[in-house]
């Protein structure tokens, strides 16, 4: 392994007194390829480490906003949940039905609810993943023809793969009379509660994007926009060619605030 291929990798530092101490770092690698070993680092080029990879201080303090902002979602989820409880408790709606899976056009998800399903996608045997990523990728090439197409989560048997993990799109949904041409019947209060819980979820991920959640997790998919994003940092203008192209949405600019 050389130093390049190290740098890409997700570490994360065992010894944090090499200011003090002036010797190596010690790196434990933890990845599914050298789960376990160690490397030293030279003084000389913990500089460039420390840029990419930051502090173990700074990771922490990173990483504890984000499971913050994950908490906050799923607050978010909960109380709508509480909210809407009264009124879904007519619905029609049972497993299998799939109505909303298969006609009801754009599936929006916040870069925070894509995450959440990611690390859902992550725990997927092999084969399971690899025939996903081509679902997604095909529902990518038929919504860019403007095409619909039926949720790439949805399986065989009807049911959704991430159900757990699934959207706040996904989770509002309910009807209370048989889906048809004209669509699922919901309660007014309902939609405007829903209303709410969105912007609550664009002002929550208020330095990532909303928009369709194959694009969104395609995203996602590049390594370089994962690290701006769990930086905390906000760069609309690298994503902006995609985004316009693709209906990408700033949250917080959906939220009221400023780009």
């Amino acid at each position: 392994m050389n130093l390049e291929d190290f740098f890409e990798m997700r570490s994360r530092i065992t010894d944090a007194n090499v200011a003090q101490n002036g010797r190596p770092v010690k790196i434990s690698l933890d990845n599914r390829t050298s789960k376990g070993h160690e490397i030293l680092v030279p003084i000389a080029l913990w500089p460039r480490y420390s840029q990419v990879y930051g502090s173990n201080s700074q990771r922490g303090e990173k990483h504890l906003v984000l499971e913050s902002k994950r908490d906050r979602l799923r607050a978010v989820y909960d109380r709508f949940e509480e909210e809407a409880a009264e009124f879904r408790s007519a619905a029609v709606c049972e497993p299998g039905c799939a109505f909303c899976c298969t006609d009801m056009g754009r599936v929006d998800i916040t870069t925070l609810e894509g995450l959440l399903i990611r690390e859902q996608i992550g725990k997927l045997k092999r084969p399971q993943a690899a025939a996903l990523t081509k679902a997604l990728n095909r529902d990518i090439r038929k919504r860019e023809k403007g095409l619909k197409n039926q949720c790439p989560f949805l399986q065989k048997n009807r049911r959704c793969l991430i159900y757990t993990s699934r959207p706040f799109s996904c989770r509002q949904l309910y009807s209370l009379k048989r889906c048809g041409e004209q669509g699922p019947t919901v309660h007014r209060q309902v939609v405007a509660r829903a209303r709410t819980a969105v912007a609550q979820l664009h002002a929550i991920d208020d330095t990532g994007y909303s928009g369709h959640m194959s694009y969104i997790l395609h995203m996602l998919g590049s390594e370089k926009f994962r690290r701006v994003y769990h930086s905390g940092a906000f760069r609309p203008e690298e994503v902006m060619a995609f985004g316009e192209s693709h209906q990408i949405v700033i949250n917080r600019m959906m939220a009221g605030g400023k780009p």
